[in-house]
């Protein structure tokens, strides 16, 4: 059981955490809230939709290319 004390300390200590976590919130909004971290993560997503757009087109092309025999696949060459 809890003494007055130790409830003191545990409300505390939950002060704290709140404080903390509301700290940590507007620290991360002061560091994204910039020009630079906007142009990054344009560029990041840029990138991404890129690559994405570049699978889509290249993927049934190599495909077919393997269907008809001439990619062959990696795991068929084996040792001799």
């Amino acid at each position: 059981m809890a003494t007055g004390g130790a409830a003191k300390h545990f409300n505390d200590a939950l002060s704290q955490m709140q404080n903390s976590a509301g700290a940590t919130e507007t620290a991360d909004q002061t560091m994204t809230d910039t020009f630079q971290h906007k142009a990054e993560t344009m560029q990041t997503s840029a990138a991404q939709n890129f690559g994405i757009t570049l699978y889509g087109r290249w993927n049934p092309l190599c495909s077919r290319c393997h269907s008809v025999g001439q990619l062959p696949h990696p795991a068929d060459h084996r040792p001799v």
